[in-house]
């Protein structure tokens, strides 16, 4: 509700982000009472976030001030981050403050103990294109072995998630670095290619250990998930779950027509086992293969 039009809210807005700016500073005090141990989760949302603020953030992070951090979340960003941006000299978050937060806080050791425990990371908000590139080259890295949610959901703005992001994703599965998964959102995903997503697939169906604690795989309003789509997902699903126990191969991954690049291997993880607890594609029906 606070992001209507007009002055009183943009007075208010202007004010919040500066006292944010602020609240960001003390965290990186040496303050005894800049310290937080216990808080656990961090959500920013509907203000407008920079680099500068991503910086701060990153320090507090680094020094220690946040050492039970393991939820962190960027939702609802303003409509008008450019023209507030213009007013404080200030540029927008871009990928500079998203690989600020990423290297120098999340993966950065803090005071010689190992780096904070993610276990989970909403950056639906951040609207910042190619941004979850750093989370993806640090997952590849064994940086956040602990996370079980990721929410790169792109539902307004530039996408987040680059083919090259993907990719990354996908020899992190493939290696076994992200199989506590139990949610991954990456709907909305709009600027990869099926061919990237059969890619995905692949490594999926191809690892030793697939995704076994994955129950959400978001990808409504992606490349492979469009208004039609779905319902060859689930019929294809389907098949799987109907075969007789003692099938020896999948016989129809050949049939799936031009959704064969990313709904084969899709099949054949399910096929395989490499997905044992997935419940929903981001649908409504009770299956969620929908």
């Amino acid at each position: 509700e606070c992001m209507e039009e007009g002055p009183h809210w943009r007075l208010w807005y202007e004010k919040l982000f500066v006292d944010v700016g602020r609240f960001l500073e003390f965290l990186c005090s040496a303050s005894e009472t800049a310290r937080l141990p216990r808080l656990r989760r961090l959500t920013l949302s509907a203000f407008l976030l920079t680099d500068a603020h991503m910086a701060l953030l990153a320090k507090a992070l680094q020094i220690g001030n946040l050492p039970g951090l393991r939820e962190f979340e960027i939702k609802e960003l303003s409509r008008w981050d450019v023209q507030a941006s213009k007013k404080w000299g200030e540029r927008g978050l871009g990928r500079e403050g998203i690989e600020s937060l990423v290297w120098d806080g999340f993966v950065t050791k803090q005071r010689g103990d190992a780096a904070l425990r993610i276990e989970r990371l909403d950056l639906s908000g951040m609207c910042v294109e190619g941004g979850a590139l750093p989370l993806a080259m640090a997952l590849r890295h064994r940086c956040f072995e602990r996370i079980s949610y990721i929410n790169l959901s792109s539902s307004a703005g530039p996408g987040a998630v680059s083919e090259e992001a993907l990719r990354m994703f996908a020899s992190a599965v493939k290696s076994g670095l992200i199989f506590r998964l139990t949610e991954l959102n990456l709907s909305g995903t709009r600027d990869v290619t099926r061919e990237c997503w059969g890619f995905f697939s692949r490594s999926v169906s191809e690892s030793e250990q697939g995704l076994p604690r994955l129950r959400v795989f978001d990808i409504r309003d992606t490349a492979v998930a469009r208004s039609r789509d779905p319902y060859w997902i689930r019929e294809a699903a389907l098949q799987v779950i109907r075969r007789p126990s003692d099938t020896p191969d999948f016989p129809t991954i050949g049939l799936l027509g031009p959704w064969g690049g990313f709904l084969g291997p899709f099949v054949l993880s399910l096929f395989r086992g490499k997905l044992p607890s997935l419940e929903s594609l981001g649908g409504p029906s009770p299956f969620g293969l929908y």
